[in-house]
C-alpha cells in the first residue's frame, strides 16, 4: 500500500548520504575540520532535506599517543562502527552498531571533547559529550523510553588491540574492509554511558529515572588472500550488552520515513 494505492511493487530513487569536507592543518599537530551534508534525500522526505553542518572541530596532537580534539563530531565510543565504517563489504552500515543513533544525537554527532591515542599496537578514545534531546513522549507505564529532561553527559570509549598490522586513528570512522590491502586481526572493547538518560512510570504512576548503559566487545579480520588478484577475506563479530530500562525497544529503518 503506498498513499492509500495497492501495489504489488515499488521503486524510486534516492540519495543515502551527501557530503562535502573540509580539512585544514596549520601546523603538523592542529587541525581543523569542517564537513556538510545531508542524509536520506527521497521523494518521502523532501521536507527535511538540507544541506546542513554536520562536523565542525579542532584537534591538537601532542605526540602519537595524545591527540585532544573539541567540537560537534562523531567521535564515539562503544565499538568499531559505533560511528559508521569508511568503506564496506555491507549494503550500508550495520545499524545495530550505532547505539542510539538519532535519539540523543544529531546524525550520530555530539558536542564532545576528546582524547585518543596509539601505544605501539593498542589505540584508545576518550568522550565526553553534550547528548541532544530527541524525545518529546511523556514516560509510559513500565516501558522504558528517552527522557525529556536535560540529559546528563555522555561518557563511551572504544579500547583497541591489532595483533597484526596497526590501523589509522586519524579520523572518527574504522575500516569495514582494507581490500587485501593490510593484515588486520583487532580486538576491541568499549562503553557508553548516560546517567537518566531514560525513565518509565512504576505500578504506582511514580516516574522513575534509568541511567542508559551499553557496552561492546568485537573482533574484527581482513587479510589477502591473493594480492595478484586483490582477493582477500574480511570478518567481523560483536557483542553487545545494552541496559536501556524495563522493555525498551526500538526499531530502525534506513533511509526508510516511515521510522
Amino acid at each position: 500500500m503506498v498513499n492509500n494505492d495497492a501495489k504489488s511493487d515499488v521503486s524510486d530513487l534516492s540519495l543515502r548520504r551527501v557530503r562535502v569536507k573540509m580539512t585544514y592543518k596549520p601546523t603538523e599537530k592542529l587541525m581543523f575540520v569542517l564537513q556538510g551534508g545531508t542524509t536520506n534525500v527521497n521523494v518521502n522526505a523532501k521536507g527535511s532535506n538540507y544541506f546542513d553542518l554536520l562536523d565542525a572541530y579542532a584537534e591538537y596532537a601532542f605526540n602519537d599517543k595524545i591527540t585532544v580534539g573539541s567540537g560537534r563530531s562523531t567521535w564515539r565510543g562503544l565499538s568499531r562502527f559505533t560511528t559508521g565504517p569508511l568503506n564496506t563489504l555491507l549494503y550500508d552500515l550495520p545499524a545495530y552498531a550505532t547505539s542510539n543513533a538519532g535519539a540523543t544525537d544529531y546524525k550520530v554527532r555530539e558536542l564532545s571533547a576528546y582524547i585518543k591515542g596509539q601505544l605501539g599496537k593498542f589505540d584508545y578514545r576518550l568522550i565526553v559529550a553534550d547528548p541532544y534531546t530527541m524525545a518529546t513522549a511523556d514516560p509510559k507505564p513500565n516501558v522504558s523510553t528517552f527522557s525529556k529532561n536535560s540529559p546528563h553527559k555522555d561518557f563511551s570509549g572504544y579500547f583497541r588491540y591489532a595483533f597484526l598490522d596497526t590501523e589509522n586513528i586519524s579520523t572518527p570512522f574504522n575500516s569495514g574492509t582494507y581490500g587485501g590491502k593490510k593484515n588486520v586481526l583487532s580486538l576491541g572493547a568499549g562503553f557508553d554511558y548516560i546517567h537518566n538518560a531514560m525513565w518509565h512510570q512504576d505500578a504506582a504512576k511514580n516516574t522513575v529515572n534509568d541511567d542508559m548503559k551499553s557496552f561492546a566487545a568485537d573482533l574484527f579480520y581482513d587479510a589477502p588472500l591473493n594480492k595478484e588478484k586483490g582477493t582477500s577475506v574480511s570478518a567481523y563479530a560483536m557483542a553487545m550488552h545494552n541496559d536501556y530500562g524495563p522493555n525498551y525497544v526500538r526499531y530502525v529503518g534506513t533511509n526508510n520515513p516511515a521510522t
